[in-house]
């Protein structure tokens, strides 16, 4: 992570010097208050796993001149952390020793320096997750799927609900949209929304060729079992992409 505000970064220490103990090792502490920002992996929002990382390490001393060992236990959280909307996990840390690239012509041997990696993961709730973002969606692809069971004689009723669906999908997109940050890349609720509005464009497209094929003199009967037949292909196909894109972002 970065520091965000570094002019607000205040830092403390319980003594100004290291203090020397009955072993003969040193003890020093020093709190650090600050605020920090990184980019998140959002791509499974809104079952991301995120993991909040911590690095440290000396600016002047290489691994040659001072090497972390880590106490047991490492790391441990307040009590009363929490971040909203996240399950806090068990933190951990680990020592490595990271090894700096050359900069080109200033030097022609790389540096390698003791860092310290302090890593809290969190999760959201996928229960309360999955309600809050896939019932609303559901609703709206089933009030849609309703366009290809009115009958052909009601278009008023088959183009106003299949308009109220698309407004009222796209006003939720617009919702969820801005919960996030902006992202360059298409997560898995963007997909799933994808489908949707595709579902939703289908049933209005149905609407429309039955309108005009009814104005062409053809049956009702023949309409309904297109419409059926139409509703059966749009339904399967959403169902099966909707499985892929969840085996896809989620297990793969």
């Amino acid at each position: 992570m970065n520091d965000a505000e570094r002019w607000a970064t205040m830092r403390s220490s319980n003594t100004e010097d290291p203090i020397q103990l009955e072993d003969g090792t040193y003890y020093f502490r020093e709190h650090i208050m600050s605020m920090f920002k990184t980019n998140m992996p959002l791509e499974d929002y809104p079952f991301d796993k995120l993991d909040l990382r911590i690095i440290l390490e000396d600016k002047d001393l290489g691994s040659d001149g001072l090497v972390f060992v880590l106490d047991d236990p490492a790391v441990q959280t307040s009590a009363d952390l929490s971040v909203p909307g996240y399950v806090i996990g068990t933190p951990f840390a680990t020592v490595t020793d990271w090894e700096y690239p050359p900069l080109g012509a200033l030097t022609s041997a790389s540096g390698t320096s003791s860092r310290v990696t302090v890593e809290i993961p969190m999760q959201r709730p996928w229960l309360p997750s999955a309600v809050k973002t896939f019932v609303p969606l559901l609703v709206i692809v089933l009030c849609a799927a309703m366009v290809f069971l009115i009958r052909p004689e009601h278009i008023d009723a088959r183009f106003g609900l299949g308009i109220s669906a698309l407004l009222t999908l796209v006003a939720l997109k617009w919702i969820t949209d801005g919960e996030m940050p902006l992202m360059d890349y298409l997560g898995f609720v963007d997909s799933l929304y994808l489908l949707a509005f595709l579902f939703i464009a289908a049933g209005l497209a149905e609407t429309t060729y039955t309108t005009w094929q009814r104005g062409q003199g053809v049956g009702d009967a023949t309409l309904i079992r297109h419409d059926r037949r139409t509703f059966a292909i749009a339904s399967a196909t959403f169902i099966l992409a909707c499985t892929l894109i969840v085996i896809f972002y989620l297990f793969v």
